[in-house]
């Protein structure tokens, strides 16, 4: 089974990296978001959830006046994992628990097209688990 048949394709909301910490929490409050794509120059660069925004200001012991001096991008971290349509769910399944993903983004021909989020992969993995050939389909 492929990514692409269990990926959510919203209307994605994109801010570019220069946009503050205060910007993304308003547009998550306004927008009724769980995760914000954020690009440079319309160029991909990872995915902000509200649990990291929330786990960022809580490490680094931030006030309500430092949200609006710190940009979208320092948020991301490091990880700017992303999968594609065609990838395989049981190894989408393995980078996402490996590296302790909640959500991550869907990427074909350098366009954010969808996301999948965790809970919902480990539920259809776990559907198919005792179906081999749902989980071993490749080509």
């Amino acid at each position: 089974m492929k990514i692409k048949s269990i990926m959510i394709s919203p209307t994605m909301l994109t801010m570019d990296s220069s946009w503050t910490v205060s910007e993304v929490l308003k547009c998550f409050r306004s927008m009724n978001q769980e995760y914000i794509s954020i690009t440079d120059r319309g160029r991909f660069i990872g995915l902000i959830t509200k649990d990291r925004v929330v786990e960022y200001i809580e490490k680094a012991s931030l006030n309500t006046n430092d949200l609006s001096k710190i940009p979208a991008s320092a948020v991301i971290g490091f990880d700017t994992t992303f999968c594609c349509p065609e990838n395989h769910l049981i190894d989408i399944f393995k980078v996402m628990s490996d590296k302790g993903l909640n959500y991550i983004a869907v990427k074909s021909m350098e366009s954010i097209v969808g996301v999948v989020s965790f809970s919902l992969l480990s539920a259809v993995v776990r559907h198919y688990i005792w179906d081999s050939e749902a989980i071993t389909d490749k080509p």
